[in-house]
């Protein structure tokens, strides 16, 4: 089973989150809520399942290490995801839901660059981080975006 993207990312998301913890209430249990469209279904289905158990091993790991610390406080982490069909409409759709309905803290990417290419301006729009291990087209990191990460290699 691929685990290595979903740890990388939320290691990478737990190095950079700090700056960004204003905007996190401190109801709901101290949880952060990380929200992702992934592909359950389709074409990308089998690397959906990979991302989804990569981002839900990673979400275990860091809660039962304590969670992660700031400012000498400990939050949680929960993971909010949908099925995006493997299909970028249908990833841009969920992410406005995710970000609009779910009030997700910050957002996981998607599987794959053309639906990563849809989630990144909505990241941008709403001012949401986005770590992103697995979309990595240069033409989605070379539009200037502050809200987009991409931790692996073009």
């Amino acid at each position: 089973m691929k685990r290595s993207a979903g740890c990388a990312e939320l290691a990478f998301f737990a190095a950079f989150a700090g700056p960004f913890f204003q905007a996190i209430p401190s109801s709901a249990a101290d949880t952060i809520v990380l929200g992702a469209a992934i592909s359950m279904t389709g074409k990308t289905a089998k690397e959906g399942e990979y991302t989804r158990d990569g981002y839900q091993f990673a979400v275990d790991t860091v809660n039962q290490s304590g969670g992660i610390k700031v400012g000498g406080k400990s939050y949680q982490l929960a993971l909010k995801y949908y099925d995006d069909e493997s299909k970028s409409e249908r990833t841009s759709q969920l992410f406005e839901k995710l970000v609009n309905e779910d009030k997700v803290n910050f957002l996981l990417g998607p599987y794959a660059s053309a639906p990563t290419a849809t989630a990144a301006p909505i990241a941008e729009k709403y001012k949401i981080p986005m770590v992103e291990a697995n979309g990595s087209a240069e033409s989605i990191f070379n539009k200037g975006y502050k809200y987009s990460f991409m931790v692996l290699s073009p």
